[in-house]
Protein backbone atom coordinates (compact mmCIF):
# COMPACT_ATOMS: atom_id res chain seq x y z
CA UNK A 1 0.00 0.00 0.00
CA UNK A 2 1.14 3.49 -0.69
CA UNK A 3 0.42 6.37 1.07
CA UNK A 4 1.66 10.09 0.28
CA UNK A 5 1.64 13.08 3.07
CA UNK A 6 2.43 16.34 1.60
CA UNK A 7 2.21 19.83 2.75
CA UNK A 8 3.45 22.62 4.64
CA UNK A 9 1.50 21.51 8.20
CA UNK A 10 4.11 19.59 10.15
CA UNK A 11 2.11 18.56 13.07
CA UNK A 12 -0.78 17.26 11.00
CA UNK A 13 1.70 15.38 8.70
CA UNK A 14 3.14 13.96 11.91
CA UNK A 15 -0.51 12.75 13.23
CA UNK A 16 -1.12 11.40 10.21
CA UNK A 17 2.20 8.80 10.36
CA UNK A 18 1.66 8.49 14.04
CA UNK A 19 -1.54 7.01 13.81
CA UNK A 20 -0.62 4.98 10.52
CA UNK A 21 2.34 3.16 12.68
CA UNK A 22 -0.29 2.62 15.27
CA UNK A 23 -3.06 0.82 13.14
CA UNK A 24 0.10 -1.00 11.33
CA UNK A 25 1.50 -2.09 14.97
CA UNK A 26 -1.23 -5.49 16.18
CA UNK A 27 1.59 -7.34 17.08
CA UNK A 28 4.32 -5.04 18.01
CA UNK A 29 6.84 -5.84 15.93
CA UNK A 30 6.55 -2.62 13.62
CA UNK A 31 9.90 -1.28 15.09
CA UNK A 32 12.11 -3.35 13.57
CA UNK A 33 10.12 -3.76 10.62
CA UNK A 34 11.04 0.09 9.57
CA UNK A 35 13.06 1.91 7.42
CA UNK A 36 13.50 5.16 6.84
CA UNK A 37 15.12 6.81 3.49
CA UNK A 38 15.96 10.18 2.44
CA UNK A 39 15.14 10.29 -1.50
CA UNK A 40 18.26 12.54 -1.71
CA UNK A 41 20.62 10.15 -0.60
CA UNK A 42 18.62 7.08 -2.05
CA UNK A 43 18.40 5.63 -5.38
CA UNK A 44 15.07 3.83 -6.99
CA UNK A 45 16.03 0.65 -6.62
CA UNK A 46 17.28 1.22 -2.97
CA UNK A 47 13.35 2.09 -2.13
CA UNK A 48 12.41 -0.84 -4.00
CA UNK A 49 14.44 -3.79 -2.42
CA UNK A 50 13.16 -1.79 1.40
CA UNK A 51 9.98 -2.62 -0.22
CA UNK A 52 10.59 -6.19 -1.42
CA UNK A 53 12.33 -6.82 2.29
CA UNK A 54 9.86 -9.64 3.77
CA UNK A 55 9.03 -8.43 7.59
CA UNK A 56 10.95 -9.88 10.17
CA UNK A 57 8.33 -11.65 12.63
CA UNK A 58 5.49 -9.21 11.83
CA UNK A 59 2.90 -8.75 9.48
CA UNK A 60 4.22 -5.50 8.06
CA UNK A 61 6.89 -3.58 6.95
CA UNK A 62 7.23 0.17 6.83
CA UNK A 63 9.01 2.58 4.57
CA UNK A 64 8.77 6.05 4.54
CA UNK A 65 10.99 7.86 2.57
CA UNK A 66 11.26 11.62 2.38
CA UNK A 67 11.35 14.44 -0.16
CA UNK A 68 10.74 12.12 -3.08
CA UNK A 69 8.15 14.54 -4.42
CA UNK A 70 10.45 17.04 -4.26
CA UNK A 71 12.87 15.73 -6.71
CA UNK A 72 10.56 16.08 -9.22
CA UNK A 73 11.24 19.99 -9.23
CA UNK A 74 14.84 19.83 -7.91
CA UNK A 75 16.63 18.66 -11.04
CA UNK A 76 17.93 21.61 -14.03
CA UNK A 77 17.85 24.61 -12.08
CA UNK A 78 21.19 27.08 -12.20
CA UNK A 79 22.01 29.34 -9.05
CA UNK A 80 20.52 32.91 -10.00
CA UNK A 81 18.33 31.48 -12.03
CA UNK A 82 14.69 33.61 -12.14
CA UNK A 83 12.54 30.37 -13.49
CA UNK A 84 11.47 27.90 -11.45
CA UNK A 85 13.11 24.09 -12.15
CA UNK A 86 10.77 22.43 -14.94
CA UNK A 87 9.25 18.81 -13.61
CA UNK A 88 11.46 16.00 -14.09
CA UNK A 89 9.93 13.01 -12.57
CA UNK A 90 11.80 10.51 -14.58
CA UNK A 91 14.36 9.62 -12.12
CA UNK A 92 11.75 7.57 -10.22
CA UNK A 93 10.42 6.09 -13.12
CA UNK A 94 11.19 2.93 -12.19
CA UNK A 95 9.08 3.20 -8.98
CA UNK A 96 5.71 4.41 -10.68
CA UNK A 97 5.99 1.41 -12.18
CA UNK A 98 6.87 -0.92 -9.13
CA UNK A 99 3.97 0.58 -6.97
CA UNK A 100 0.87 -2.00 -8.50
CA UNK A 101 3.59 -4.95 -8.02
CA UNK A 102 4.80 -4.06 -4.13
CA UNK A 103 4.21 -6.80 -1.59
CA UNK A 104 1.04 -6.85 0.09
CA UNK A 105 3.16 -6.82 3.47
CA UNK A 106 4.74 -3.53 2.81
CA UNK A 107 3.63 0.08 3.33
CA UNK A 108 5.88 2.79 1.44
CA UNK A 109 4.86 6.42 2.86
CA UNK A 110 6.14 9.06 0.88
CA UNK A 111 6.57 12.47 3.12
CA UNK A 112 7.33 16.01 1.69
CA UNK A 113 7.29 19.37 2.85
CA UNK A 114 7.96 21.17 -0.19
CA UNK A 115 5.59 19.21 -2.94
CA UNK A 116 2.40 21.44 -4.19
CA UNK A 117 -0.48 19.69 -6.19
CA UNK A 118 0.76 19.90 -9.76
CA UNK A 119 3.78 17.78 -8.68
CA UNK A 120 5.19 15.81 -11.20
CA UNK A 121 5.62 12.76 -9.20
CA UNK A 122 2.55 13.35 -7.36
CA UNK A 123 0.09 13.29 -10.59
CA UNK A 124 1.81 9.80 -11.23
CA UNK A 125 2.01 8.13 -7.62
CA UNK A 126 -1.33 9.66 -6.26
CA UNK A 127 -3.72 7.62 -8.48
CA UNK A 128 -1.60 4.56 -7.27
CA UNK A 129 -2.33 4.61 -3.34
CA UNK A 130 -3.75 7.00 -0.76
CA UNK A 131 -2.92 10.59 -0.59
CA UNK A 132 -3.58 13.16 2.16
CA UNK A 133 -2.47 16.94 2.19
CA UNK A 134 -1.92 19.20 4.89
CA UNK A 135 -2.02 23.04 4.64
CA UNK A 136 -1.05 25.59 7.33
CA UNK A 137 -4.04 27.01 8.66
CA UNK A 138 -4.78 30.40 7.38
CA UNK A 139 -4.74 33.58 9.73
CA UNK A 140 -8.45 33.54 9.54
CA UNK A 141 -8.40 30.10 10.72
CA UNK A 142 -6.01 29.93 12.98
CA UNK A 143 -8.09 30.40 16.31
CA UNK A 144 -10.22 27.30 15.28
CA UNK A 145 -7.56 25.60 14.94
CA UNK A 146 -6.55 26.29 18.64
CA UNK A 147 -9.16 25.88 19.92
CA UNK A 148 -9.76 22.15 18.10
CA UNK A 149 -6.30 21.22 19.52
CA UNK A 150 -7.00 22.53 23.07
CA UNK A 151 -10.39 20.95 22.72
CA UNK A 152 -8.28 17.63 21.94
CA UNK A 153 -5.88 17.26 24.76
CA UNK A 154 -8.74 18.53 27.05
CA UNK A 155 -8.19 22.03 27.72
CA UNK A 156 -10.39 24.95 28.79
CA UNK A 157 -9.78 27.57 26.92
CA UNK A 158 -11.97 30.85 26.59
CA UNK A 159 -12.38 32.48 23.15
CA UNK A 160 -10.45 35.78 23.98
CA UNK A 161 -6.89 33.50 25.22
CA UNK A 162 -7.36 31.79 21.85
CA UNK A 163 -7.49 35.08 19.85
CA UNK A 164 -4.73 35.69 21.86
CA UNK A 165 -2.81 32.81 21.53
CA UNK A 166 -2.93 32.37 17.84
CA UNK A 167 -2.43 35.87 17.40
CA UNK A 168 1.01 36.20 19.26
CA UNK A 169 2.04 32.63 17.76
CA UNK A 170 0.74 32.77 14.04
CA UNK A 171 0.61 29.84 11.99
CA UNK A 172 3.64 28.01 13.51
CA UNK A 173 1.50 24.60 14.57
CA UNK A 174 4.18 23.01 16.11
CA UNK A 175 5.14 26.05 18.61
CA UNK A 176 0.93 26.13 19.18
CA UNK A 177 0.70 22.72 20.35
CA UNK A 178 3.84 23.21 22.42
CA UNK A 179 2.07 26.29 24.21
CA UNK A 180 -0.86 24.53 24.52
CA UNK A 181 0.77 21.59 26.10
CA UNK A 182 1.91 24.10 28.27
CA UNK A 183 -0.62 25.81 29.44
CA UNK A 184 -2.86 22.04 29.89
CA UNK A 185 0.01 21.06 32.27
CA UNK A 186 -0.69 24.95 34.45
CA UNK A 187 -4.54 25.05 34.26
CA UNK A 188 -4.32 21.27 36.17
CA UNK A 189 -8.52 21.19 34.79
CA UNK A 190 -9.28 25.18 35.15
CA UNK A 191 -10.00 27.54 32.73
CA UNK A 192 -7.22 29.56 31.05
CA UNK A 193 -7.76 32.79 30.42
CA UNK A 194 -6.38 35.60 28.35
CA UNK A 195 -4.41 36.66 31.56
CA UNK A 196 -2.82 33.57 31.69
CA UNK A 197 -1.62 33.50 27.55
CA UNK A 198 0.30 36.40 27.98
CA UNK A 199 1.69 35.58 31.56
CA UNK A 200 3.05 32.02 30.22
CA UNK A 201 3.31 31.95 26.67
CA UNK A 202 7.06 33.60 27.40
CA UNK A 203 8.44 33.35 23.77
CA UNK A 204 5.74 35.43 22.55
CA UNK A 205 7.64 38.36 24.43
CA UNK A 206 11.00 36.98 24.17
CA UNK A 207 9.93 36.75 20.38
CA UNK A 208 8.24 39.06 19.15
CA UNK A 209 10.98 40.03 16.50
CA UNK A 210 10.32 36.49 15.08
CA UNK A 211 7.09 37.19 14.84
CA UNK A 212 7.24 40.23 13.08
CA UNK A 213 9.75 38.26 10.36
CA UNK A 214 7.05 35.55 10.07
CA UNK A 215 4.21 38.25 9.55
CA UNK A 216 6.06 39.59 7.29
CA UNK A 217 7.20 37.12 5.06
CA UNK A 218 3.43 35.48 5.18
CA UNK A 219 1.88 38.65 4.08
CA UNK A 220 -0.12 39.43 7.15
CA UNK A 221 0.37 43.28 6.69
CA UNK A 222 -1.89 44.28 9.92
CA UNK A 223 -0.10 41.57 11.98
CA UNK A 224 3.25 43.15 11.05
CA UNK A 225 2.39 46.59 11.82
CA UNK A 226 0.72 46.07 15.18
CA UNK A 227 4.16 44.12 16.12
CA UNK A 228 5.96 46.34 14.69
CA UNK A 229 4.86 49.06 17.00
CA UNK A 230 4.80 47.24 20.03
CA UNK A 231 8.21 46.42 19.31
CA UNK A 232 9.13 50.14 19.08
CA UNK A 233 7.15 50.91 21.94
CA UNK A 234 8.81 48.56 24.13
CA UNK A 235 12.26 50.28 22.82
CA UNK A 236 13.43 47.51 20.62
CA UNK A 237 16.48 49.27 17.97
CA UNK A 238 15.18 49.68 15.01
CA UNK A 239 17.97 48.50 12.79
CA UNK A 240 18.40 45.85 15.19
CA UNK A 241 14.75 45.18 13.63
CA UNK A 242 15.46 45.06 10.14
CA UNK A 243 18.12 43.19 10.67
CA UNK A 244 15.82 40.43 12.18
CA UNK A 245 13.64 40.94 8.58
CA UNK A 246 16.66 40.67 6.67
CA UNK A 247 17.81 37.62 8.37
CA UNK A 248 14.82 35.49 8.10
CA UNK A 249 15.12 36.00 3.83
CA UNK A 250 18.83 34.95 3.91
CA UNK A 251 17.46 31.69 6.12
CA UNK A 252 14.85 31.26 3.71
CA UNK A 253 17.17 31.57 0.36
CA UNK A 254 19.38 29.42 1.99
CA UNK A 255 17.04 26.60 2.79
CA UNK A 256 15.08 26.88 -0.71
CA UNK A 257 18.38 26.65 -2.39
CA UNK A 258 19.39 23.24 -0.21
CA UNK A 259 16.00 21.97 -0.81
CA UNK A 260 16.49 22.70 -4.81
CA UNK A 261 19.48 20.48 -4.57
CA UNK A 262 17.88 17.79 -2.52
CA UNK A 263 19.00 17.94 0.92
CA UNK A 264 16.97 16.76 3.39
CA UNK A 265 15.90 18.50 6.38
CA UNK A 266 18.33 17.05 8.55
CA UNK A 267 21.20 19.07 7.20
CA UNK A 268 19.49 22.29 6.20
CA UNK A 269 18.64 22.39 9.71
CA UNK A 270 22.77 21.79 10.76
CA UNK A 271 23.74 24.46 8.23
CA UNK A 272 21.62 27.15 9.59
CA UNK A 273 22.07 25.85 13.00
CA UNK A 274 18.38 25.51 13.88
CA UNK A 275 16.92 22.58 15.66
CA UNK A 276 15.39 19.76 12.77
CA UNK A 277 11.88 19.73 14.56
CA UNK A 278 12.10 24.05 14.04
CA UNK A 279 13.35 24.35 10.09
CA UNK A 280 10.21 22.58 8.95
CA UNK A 281 7.94 26.14 9.27
CA UNK A 282 11.01 27.42 7.28
CA UNK A 283 10.90 25.43 4.77
CA UNK A 284 7.49 25.88 4.28
CA UNK A 285 8.05 29.25 4.08
CA UNK A 286 10.51 28.95 1.27
CA UNK A 287 8.71 26.42 -0.72
CA UNK A 288 5.65 29.48 -1.26
CA UNK A 289 8.44 32.07 -1.73
CA UNK A 290 10.07 32.53 -5.40
CA UNK A 291 13.54 33.45 -6.27
CA UNK A 292 12.45 37.03 -7.89
CA UNK A 293 10.12 37.25 -4.92
CA UNK A 294 13.10 36.74 -2.34
CA UNK A 295 15.53 39.06 -4.33
CA UNK A 296 13.21 42.16 -4.14
CA UNK A 297 13.24 41.82 -0.39
CA UNK A 298 17.00 41.94 -0.61
CA UNK A 299 16.29 44.80 -2.46
CA UNK A 300 13.65 47.19 -0.05
CA UNK A 301 15.59 45.52 2.40
CA UNK A 302 18.93 47.51 1.40
CA UNK A 303 17.17 50.35 0.37
CA UNK A 304 15.85 51.45 3.43
CA UNK A 305 19.20 50.99 4.83
CA UNK A 306 20.25 53.61 2.55
CA UNK A 307 17.45 56.01 2.84
CA UNK A 308 18.37 55.89 6.52
CA UNK A 309 21.89 56.30 6.08
CA UNK A 310 21.96 59.20 3.60
CA UNK A 311 19.52 61.05 5.68
CA UNK A 312 16.08 61.84 3.26
CA UNK A 313 14.15 59.48 5.70
CA UNK A 314 13.38 58.95 9.12
CA UNK A 315 14.40 55.96 10.41
CA UNK A 316 11.46 55.06 12.31
CA UNK A 317 9.48 55.91 8.38
CA UNK A 318 11.62 54.09 6.53
CA UNK A 319 11.23 50.69 8.51
CA UNK A 320 7.94 51.28 8.72
CA UNK A 321 7.39 51.64 4.80
CA UNK A 322 9.98 48.47 4.19
CA UNK A 323 7.55 46.45 6.87
CA UNK A 324 3.98 47.12 4.99
CA UNK A 325 5.68 47.02 1.44
CA UNK A 326 7.29 43.35 2.00
CA UNK A 327 4.11 42.07 3.87
CA UNK A 328 1.50 43.66 1.75
CA UNK A 329 2.76 42.26 -1.93
CA UNK A 330 2.61 38.68 -3.03
CA UNK A 331 5.51 37.22 -1.88
CA UNK A 332 3.94 33.25 -2.80
CA UNK A 333 5.48 31.58 -5.42
CA UNK A 334 2.29 30.71 -8.52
Amino acid sequence: MLYIFYGSEPLARKDALDRLKESLDSDGSLVTNTTYLDAARSSPPEVIAACDTVPFLGEHRLIVVEGLLSQATRRGRRAGDDKEPPPDASRWEPLVAYVPNMPPSSVLVLVDVGATANNALLKKLGPLGEVKQFTTPSERDLPGWVNAHAKKIGLKIEAPAVRLLAGLIGPDTLMLASELDKLCSFANGETVREADVRELVSRANDQKGYFLADAVVDGQGAKAARLLEELIDDGAPLQVLLSTVAGRYRRIAVAKEMMERGAPGAEIARRLRMKPNAVSFLLEQASRNSWPAIRRAYDLIIQSELDTKRGPMDDRVALELVVQELATRKTRAA
